[in-house]
């Protein structure tokens, strides 16, 4: 079996081991330790690159390092390829220049379905998930594996159903993450008010909810997240295991990069925590 090749390095986050390692302990470094203790292993985080958003992933990385797992269940939406359902990866691992990330291929074979399928041209190109291996890589020191899914369509019926099939046997030892970034577009005042309804319809913790706000927001011309179907079902399993999503960091681009003038996309971290967690 093949590999998936890490195409986006040097563009998306350093391809140079040490410079990549040195990037992210600099992030380690600025980010203080939030020592949560009802973490759930559901997240979200963003995918740009890692100048504009990687300080921002770290946030979550650092906490669910903490959290007992196996796998990491990623799952991106498709910036190429335009398909219903669910795109699986069976390649046997996923390069970063940090070292390989092996695919779960048993796991990812029982969540094969009329509308989850294997496709390695779709994940080809893809950087959504992509972005995520040198983290993995990073922040999980024992072996962890990966079950790389691509989402097609962002329609609720199609998140609620991939969620339905994560069984609680399944779940065991297993993370959930949803790679999604948030407002896209030319107005920085625009996107931070974009954004502040985005997080707040997230931390609604109500999946219809947030699903019909994200559609009727594509309706209107406007992406509040590129990720919503994505994030829809980490909403939706957060919430069936009686937790919720908890921010972990907000950013922009132009926050980052200090122009207010040009293209601006927002960025936030999330992590799944019991209702009783209030930290």
């Amino acid at each position: 079996m093949i590999k998936r090749k890490c195409v986006h390095a040097g563009r998306f986050y350093p391809d140079d081991k040490d410079t990549l390692k040195g990037m992210f302990d600099s992030f380690k470094e600025r980010i203080e330790k939030r020592d949560l203790k009802n973490a759930l292993p559901f997240g979200v985080v963003p995918h740009a690159g890692y100048l504009y958003s990687g300080f921002t992933a770290m946030h979550f990385y650092l906490e669910a390092a903490r959290i007992n797992i196996e796998r990491i269940v990623i799952i991106g939406p498709s910036h190429r390829h335009l398909f219903a359902g669910f795109a699986l990866s069976d390649t046997i691992a996923w390069e970063s220049p940090l070292g390989d990330v092996p695919v779960d291929i048993k796991f990812s074979k029982l969540l094969v379905s009329e509308n989850v399928t294997f496709s390695n041209k779709i994940h080809s190109e893809e950087h959504s998930i992509e972005v995520q291996i040198p983290f993995i890589k990073y922040a999980f020191k024992n072996e962890i594996k990966i079950v790389p899914v691509i989402m097609g369509r962002q329609e609720a019926p199609s998140a609620q159903s991939f969620a339905s099939l994560l069984t609680e046997e399944m779940m065991k030892n297993t993370l959930i993450i949803a790679s999604s970034d948030l407002h896209h577009g030319y107005d920085y005042e625009e996107a931070k008010i974009s954004d502040q309804n985005t997080i707040k319809e997230i931390l609604k913790n109500d999946f219809k909810g947030f699903m019909k706000y994200f559609q009727n927001a594509e309706t209107d011309g406007v992406c509040a997240a590129c990720g919503g179907g994505p994030l829809g079902i980490v909403l939706f399993g957060v919430k069936s295991r009686k937790g919720r999503l908890l921010l972990l960091h907000h950013t922009t681009s132009a926050d980052v990069t200090q122009d207010y003038d040009g293209y601006t996309v927002g960025y936030s971290s999330f992590i799944g925590v019991k209702d009783e967690e209030r930290k």
